[in-house]
């Protein structure tokens, strides 16, 4: 074979394998972030935390048992309290996304203290 040949083909061999190293790494770190988003936070958590798990589509753990959040809604009062209302529904459940869950309420006070108000839902 003619020597041109030979270095060309190291060449495009050379390509090949970055361009299938970089494919692999790529989707090594794809892996890691479905993990990590998939990976259920466990409560209590603050109102940043549930707020980021809503946001990330982050499951929830509550009662030993895996949670989504798909409602979330803050409200922020002129005396620096902020209640937070959302509702969460069991993962791998039988019924409906939408069916049952709970309805959680969480308050922080201007005082820096909190209270969870939690409440069954079924349709």
């Amino acid at each position: 074979m003619n020597v041109g040949v030979v270095i060309i083909l190291f060449i495009l061999i050379v390509i090949f394998y970055s361009i299938l190293y970089s494919v692999h790494k790529t989707l090594k770190e794809a892996a890691r972030e479905l993990a990590r988003r998939h990976d259920p936070i466990e409560l209590p958590l603050t109102s940043h935390g549930i707020k980021q798990a809503y946001n990330n589509s982050t499951p929830i753990k509550l009662f030993g048992k895996s949670y989504k959040i798909w409602e979330y809604e803050a409200q922020s009062y002129s005396c620096g309290g902020i209640l937070h209302k959302f509702r969460i529904t069991r993962i791998n459940d039988d019924s409906s996304l939408y069916r049952q869950g709970y309805k959680v309420v969480i308050k922080e006070y201007y005082d820096g203290s909190t209270s969870v108000d939690l409440e069954r839902e079924l349709a």
